[in-house]
């Protein structure tokens, strides 16, 4: 509260008047495997050796994954596979 009892109002945070962001595109296991195809277990393997993004719970039993996470993770790999020329 303020002096004399009135409350603040926050000046930080959107306004109805500020544009509306974008939203981030999630996909399913599904969307996941479509974008990069590979079967379930490897994809679980993957998520727990920690060389694919971890998804988002939305629920104990619903996950989903950013899609800009996965296109991002994606273009990181190129060039990293068994026949990738090392230094």
């Amino acid at each position: 509260m303020a002096a004399g009892g009135a409350i603040a109002m926050s000046t930080q945070g959107p306004t109805m008047t500020d544009p509306p962001e974008a939203a981030r595109r999630m996909v399913d296991e599904k969307g996941v495997r479509a974008i990069f195809p590979i079967s379930h277990t490897t994809l679980w393997r993957l998520v727990k050796k920690g060389l694919f993004p971890k998804p988002t719970f939305v629920s104990p039993n619903r996950c989903f994954w950013f899609e800009d996470v996965i296109r991002a993770w994606q273009n990181g790999i190129e060039g990293q596979g068994r026949g990738a020329l090392r230094p």
